[in-house]
């Protein structure tokens, strides 16, 4: 135990010296009741004898997290087919799920069985890469302020996912049976299939069980999925296949124009393309019907799996949608 709380002591330290370092070692040691807070949680810490404590992380980093830990969930949240103002306590066990590729899951399910069985060198390893993730998913989870925006809120755990999944490699390829090593073999495998495979849309990835990248829609979207990236990609297609102008429902901040997509103010039969966050209509709570008229026709292209594109004729009960980007 003495050898696992040094580890633990070290990595914290190390830890704190990369935070420090990536904001240039600015508001090192700066008490809470020196910064301007708006959260409930760090508002009443800073109000209480611990706002005097001088902080050995940046500034900047507190107010970040202060600002993630405002209030609870005040958007439109998507899941499993499904809207909610408020959220989900299970939401980032989901996103976990359909966003973490199978091998991975199997080999960190090893490393967590095998590494649990070993000597007690390696099952200090194993509760040091366990502890980590285990409370972090817990804090998501648990927290009374729910916030489903997105997997990026727990990337941090895979770091110790993969560092765990290289624990189950390394035990199943030192295993005396023959066919233990042929898994280990086929899962690394397999996991660099699935990078190589998708790129560069790595982005949109959600395993096999989940249906794939062209899958992820019936799962989640917004930064999970979609986050605007493939516009450069549409307006590539356009120019491959002489598109010259198109009605298009895009979910992002970036300029069509200076990608070439050239719009039309309002769609009256012909090119669409909508990008799937839209498609589902998270952010449209009275026009989510919207796109019913294209659930059963095949679309003509799929860029990056976000970005559908198809050639239509207007429904009868279309609508004019404002806020859609101009050509």
């Amino acid at each position: 135990w003495l050898s696992l709380a040094g580890a633990l002591g070290a990595a914290g330290g190390l830890a704190l010296l990369v935070l420090a370092a990536a904001y240039r070692f600015e508001g090192l040691f700066t008490p809470l009741r020196s910064i301007h807070l708006y959260s409930d949680l760090l508002g009443k810490l800073a109000a209480g004898w611990t706002g005097l404590i001088p902080l050995p992380v940046p500034a900047a980093f507190v107010a970040g997290f202060d600002h993630a830990s405002r209030g609870g969930q005040v958007w439109w949240s998507y899941m499993m087919g499904e809207y909610s103002m408020t959220g989900w306590r299970e939401y980032y066990l989901v996103a976990l799920a359909v966003k973490t590729s199978i091998p991975l899951m199997l080999l960190a399910a090893a490393g967590l069985f095998l590494g649990g069985r070993a000597g007690a060198d390696r099952r200090s390893r194993w509760i040091l890469l366990f502890l980590p993730a285990a409370l972090l998913v817990a804090a998501f989870t648990l927290s009374p302020a729910v916030k489903n925006i997105g997997v990026r809120y727990v990337l941090g755990v895979y770091p110790f996912l993969c560092a765990l999944g290289g624990l189950g490699a390394a035990a199943l390829w030192e295993q005396r049976a023959k066919w233990m090593k042929g898994i280990a073999a086929v899962l690394i495998l397999w996991a660099a299939l699935n990078e190589a495979l998708l790129y560069p849309d790595h982005l949109t990835f959600f395993n096999a069980a989940a249906g794939g990248p062209d899958g992820g829609r019936r799962w989640l979207v917004d930064s999970n999925l979609d986050w605007g990236q493939d516009l450069k990609g549409l307006g590539r297609w356009m120019r491959a296949n002489d598109v010259g102008s198109i009605w298009l429902d895009y979910f992002g901040r970036a300029c069509p124009r200076y990608e070439g997509v050239h719009t039309v103010s309002d769609f009256e039969g012909g090119w669409i393309a909508v990008s799937v966050t839209n498609l589902v209509g998270v952010f449209r709570e009275k026009d989510r019907d919207r796109y019913r008229f294209l659930e059963n026709v095949k679309p003509v292209a799929n860029i990056g799996h976000t970005i559908l594109v198809w050639n239509v004729p207007k429904p009868p009960d279309w609508k004019p949608l404002k806020g859609t980007p101009d050509s």
